[in-house]
Parts: C-alpha cells; sequence; structure tokens
C-alpha cells in the first residue's frame, strides 16, 4: 500500500526495506481492520500506514508490539451486533492513555487522522478516553 521509498521520505526512522516490508502489512492490517468498510486507499490512510509502522518501530518492533498489550484490562463493547475489544494503555510516563485495538497498541497520529478523516469504524468511533 504504501511504497518504502514513501515511508522512506516521511519518516524520521531508519529501518531497511526489508523491515519495512515485514511491518507495513502488519500496520495495513490492523488500521484496515480498525476502520472496517470505511477503509479507503487516500492520502490519510496511507499517512496513518506510515505512523503506524513508525510506532511499532518506537515500541521496539513487532515483538514488543504485539505483546506490549496483552497484559493490560480490555473492555469489550457491542454495537449493532458487532463487537470489539478496546484497552486503555497507560503511557510511559504516566500521562494520558493509549489507544489499542484488540490487544495491538495504535499510533497516536494514526488515530487521530483515521478518527478526523471518518475512516475510524462506528465501533471504534464510540470509545473516547
Amino acid at each position: 500500500m504504501v511504497p518504502y521509498s514513501d515511508f522512506d521520505k516521511f519518516s524520521v526512522q531508519h529501518v531497511t526495506q526489508d523491515e519495512y516490508e515485514t511491518l507495513e502489512p502488519r500496520a495495513v492490517d490492523i488500521l484496515q481492520v480498525l476502520c472496517g468498510s470505511r477503509w479507503t486507499d487516500d492520502e490519510a490512510t496511507r499517512k496513518a500506514v506510515m505512523y503506524q509502522v513508525e510506532f511499532i518501530l518506537q515500541l521496539g518492533g513487532l515483538d514488543a508490539w504485539s505483546e506490549g498489550a496483552g497484559s493490560l484490562q480490555s473492555r469489550s463493547y457491542s454495537v449493532g451486533g458487532e463487537s470489539e475489544s478496546i484497552t486503555y494503555m497507560q503511557s510511559f510516563e504516566g500521562g494520558s492513555g493509549r489507544k489499542t485495538f484488540n490487544g495491538l497498541a495504535i499510533a497516536p497520529m494514526a488515530w487521530a487522522l483515521l478518527h478526523s478523516s471518518g475512516f475510524v469504524s462506528r465501533l471504534g468511533r464510540v470509545h473516547t478516553w
């Protein structure tokens, strides 16, 4: 969805093309699931993917990202027959929380872009912590 060359120009994070090509599909997957049927390939979603890849790198890579929220309490919600789990995760500084979706942390800028552009699914929109 987002070529490595675009990410390389966008990001301040240094990552090899091979590593990026491992992270990018996972970032796309979690954001697509979060957005549901509203997902499209446009500038806002491409930027959200790049922010999500940067975020995964900042957390320490795929292993840290996938295990980082696993021990936290999650809340499950059901709206119109659909359900999801979103967790409020305290930041390391003890300040405001981070969004997670089904146990995986979502980049704050990715969430903000998707939410403000109307891409976050109806379920995602009801959660404001």
